[in-house]
């Protein structure tokens, strides 16, 4: 269950990240002429791009959590030594 919340929360953060970039770029390139509804439309191409991706990451290694680079899915902070 934990490797199907890790897909969503990268999923939703890629939709989410995707849309907001689109709507902030929109003014700065006035020739695209995008608007909310085009910056969903792209956001979820994107979303379902991050799915496959991450399916993909899961069907070659179970415990990948959708991470298709191996390598640790989180960084150990260790506190500094007292001085």
């Amino acid at each position: 269950m934990n490797v199907v919340k890790d897909i969503a929360e990268r999923t939703f953060w890629t939709v989410a990240a995707s849309f907001l970039g689109v709507l902030a770029a929109s003014p700065v390139f006035d020739n695209l002429g995008l608007d909310w509804e085009d910056a969903l439309k792209l956001a979820l191409f994107t979303g379902a791009a991050t799915l496959v991706k991450c399916l993909l990451a899961v069907a070659t290694d179970r415990s990948s959590g959708g991470q298709l680079l191996p390598g640790p899915s989180s960084v150990e902070v260790k506190p500094d030594p007292p001085a």
